[in-house]
């Protein structure tokens, strides 16, 4: 499915792969739609499992048992109308976090001078909630960055070269900025082109984000998306867009 990220009008909610990723019926499709929604959302998944469990070696073993329970069809029961996508993988996720707990407490404690510690350690619900809502908002930045990697490879303008120059350094003048954008694409830019280019990308990227925000939503409307970026942390990302009333549509 080929998308113009810089038509909000043409985005397509990541629903259709939810049902499509669980829809035998056509096998190429159901597979591959698997495997994109692993791709999407695998890496919030493993990074959330190793800050809950604290173990590289547990939180492997968790991640690919939760990437067969996924392919397997563990959230055949998403539905756009009873929820976010993302509540049914953070369901997923603490439920194997808590087995994992579960387990870690019924082994036997060593004996002696040097008792063994327990590996896993018992984290609030809160505290798990908490750190699943910044793995996912992580994994909603870098699928805007690699948007905007691929826009600037298909139109040739520098909108993630510049702002990976202004996130990279933020202490920087503005003057500064354009001597090293300037370094980068090998050609002059003054101070005053460098501000607009900052500007056209930092709308870009709002774009995206935005999009990338809406397929997860199974209703996306403006009181809905300006909610999820304000838990999301992401609102300042988006608001000059939001404020001109672009980006609802």
């Amino acid at each position: 499915m080929t998308l113009d990220p810089t038509r909000l009008s043409q985005i397509q909610t990541c629903w259709q792969e939810v049902w499509s990723a669980h829809d035998p019926e056509n096998r190429t499709v159901f597979l591959q739609a698997q495997w994109a929604m692993l791709e999407r959302y695998g890496n919030a998944a493993t990074r959330y499992l190793m800050g809950a469990v604290r173990d590289p070696d547990r939180a492997q073993e968790l991640a690919q048992e939760f990437a067969v329970l996924f392919l397997q069809g563990a959230c055949q029961g998403a539905d756009p109308y009873k929820g976010r996508f993302r509540d049914y993988l953070k369901g997923i996720l603490r439920n194997l976090v808590r087995k994992q707990f579960r387990a870690q407490s019924r082994q036997p404690v060593g004996m002696g001078d040097n008792p063994i510690e327990p590996a896993v350690h018992q984290e609030p619900a809160e505290e798990l909630d908490r750190d699943f809502l910044a793995c996912w908002r992580d994994s909603l930045l870098a699928k805007a960055w690699e948007a905007l990697a691929q826009l600037e490879r298909e139109t040739g303008q520098p909108y993630h070269t510049v702002l990976r120059i202004r996130a990279d350094h933020a202490d920087k003048s503005s003057e500064e900025l354009a001597r090293l954008l300037s370094l980068q694409l090998s050609r002059a830019i003054n101070a005053p082109a460098c501000r607009k280019a900052l500007q056209r990308a930092r709308e870009k990227f709002a774009e995206l984000l935005l999009a990338e925000l809406k397929g997860t939503l199974p209703d996306p409307n403006p009181e809905h998306l300006r909610q999820e970026l304000i838990d999301l942390e992401l609102y300042e990302y988006c608001r000059p867009l939001l404020d001109r009333n672009e980006g609802w549509e």
